[in-house]
């Protein structure tokens, strides 16, 4: 374990690949996928405990300490055989750098926790990063009847406002409902955010940012078998993800998908041509709402760069805005917990007025996610 803890972590001066590829490539097994996850989530207390609270700053700096540090006493912490009293003065400090130490998320995202505190509260954000230390559980988006036919796979399943929780030992892949498009994996914030930008039937929507078309799915499913959704993204591999996607659901004659450069409004045809009565803006962001799931992302980032795809976003929320017609809805959405990708970019579209959501911990045991429904002023 330890060797091929060092193996992901590389030389010096290198930044790992995603945990879940190194470990596929590896054939990792269960077992050791959730033990190197758990060494993720725990490395920067571990770091703190051998080199003090001022330590595991996150990024380069962070990687290159961790190389420098016994892989067996990071093992210990991550099993809270040593460092007790360091994890509780660090997680009952009042500096939140601290406070994420002690958490195992590098102390530098503190002064991004610290804002995003102001708008939540302290015992709010406090109870969000404790959450940072479990694993989510699966969350399914299913249509009729795949949850009879899961439990009758062996599988335990319950249902949270229409997303489906489930466990069991047998993978889900191999599953009919899986194979044949019934149910599929999303994230309960993922489909609560999708539920935002919902359509009516007959309307015409519009998902900027498609990418692998969950929410594109979300949203042709509500029409109803009346009216549109257009797909755009820039990376022609999901679209074409995307193009199987919509198909295995049923929903080819109500999609309509294309690539485009993300510079100006698509020439969309005569469906748009008094606007788009709901768009939503799924964008690109740092992805920090995902450290549940990607323990190792924290370790990977740095900090001081993460709220960089800010001036992209803020683009394409002006540009989609253009294309709304009066008294439509536009849904801005990041799986980001950074104030700088959600609230000051909302808020900066001049001639809307926001309104923010936040899916996640403590509220629900998923992803974070972000969202804001903006309409004009």
């Amino acid at each position: 374990m330890n060797d091929l803890w060092l193996q992901w972590l590389g030389a010096p001066g290198t930044t790992p690949p995603p945990l879940d590829g190194f470990l596929s490539h590896h054939r990792a097994e269960r077992r050791v996928a959730e033990v190197l996850g758990r060494w993720c989530a725990t490395a920067a207390l571990a770091v703190t405990v051998e080199r003090g609270t001022d330590a595991a700053p996150g990024g380069t700096a962070l990687l290159d300490q961790l190389r420098d540090t016994d892989p067996r006493l990071i093992e210990a912490v991550s099993r809270g055989k040593t460092g007790a009293r360091v994890r509780d003065r660090l997680r009952a400090s009042d500096d939140w750098s601290q406070r994420c130490a002690g958490h195992g998320v590098p102390s530098g995202w503190g002064p991004l926790l610290a804002r995003r505190a102001e708008r939540w509260g302290v015992e709010r954000t406090r109870a969000w990063l404790a959450a940072q230390d479990q694993r989510p559980p699966l969350w399914l988006r299913a249509k009729e009847g795949a949850a009879a036919e899961l439990r009758a796979d062996g599988f335990e399943v319950v249902d949270e406002r229409g997303a489906l929780r489930v466990e069991g030992r047998r993978p889900l892949e191999r599953t009919a409902a899986y194979r044949e498009g019934r149910a599929e994996i999303r994230d309960l914030s993922s489909q609560l955010l999708g539920a935002l930008a919902e359509p009516g039937p007959a309307q015409v929507a519009w998902d900027v940012c498609a990418g692998r078309g969950g929410k594109t799915v979300q949203m042709a499913t509500a029409l109803r078998g009346r009216g549109s959704v257009h797909a755009t993204d820039t990376d022609e591999r999901k679209l074409a993800e995307l193009k199987i996607r919509v198909r295995r659901a049923g929903l080819a004659d109500h999609v309509r998908i294309r690539g485009w450069d993300g510079q100006s409004v698509p020439a969309f045809g005569p469906e748009a041509k008094r606007g788009f009565d709901v768009i939503l803006v799924d964008a690109p962001c740092s992805a920090s709402g995902t450290w549940r799931r990607n323990p190792d992302a924290r370790l990977r980032h740095d900090p001081a760069q993460a709220p960089g795809c800010a001036e992209l976003q803020r683009h394409l929320l002006a540009l989609a805005a253009t294309a709304l017609r009066p008294g439509g809805k536009l849904v801005y959405g990041t799986c980001s917990w950074l104030v700088e990708e959600d609230e000051d970019v909302a808020e900066a579209l001049p001639g809307f007025v926001a309104e923010h959501h936040l899916f996640g911990p403590p509220s629900e045991d998923a992803d974070t996610m972000y969202a804001s429904v903006l309409r004009p002023a």
